[in-house]
């Protein structure tokens, strides 16, 4: 039962590992393959879909501040993940910055 579930575990890290670097080259370093027309009218969401996206953000930061402890662990500090977190964001997005312009 061990080996399955490491199998199994593997294989869905190794693919969600692909499918995330298939989904930032798609997003990032390809060129879009929509058709001109479509693209040239594409335009920012409206006032409406910006006022519930305000609304669902509420509830999801005390939803977050009170389950805080099953996601990071009793006693330990959010704080420091999240800047850990943070860090490793701002260093992932370099390297695409500086693929892309390089390339």
């Amino acid at each position: 039962m061990g080996y399955f579930s490491y199998f199994l575990g593997s294989t869905g890290a190794l693919l969600t590992a692909f499918y995330s670097t298939r989904l930032l080259y798609f997003t990032f370093l390809s060129k879009p393959a929509g058709f001109k027309q479509i693209i040239y009218y594409a335009n920012d969401s409206g006032i409406q879909i910006c006022l519930v996206l305000g609304c669902l953000t509420i509830p999801s930061i005390f939803a977050g501040y009170y389950t805080k402890d099953m996601i990071v662990g009793v006693g330990r500090c959010a704080v420091t993940l999240i800047i850990l977190l943070y860090n490793s964001l701002v260093i992932y997005a370099f390297i695409f910055y500086f693929m892309r312009e390089h390339s």
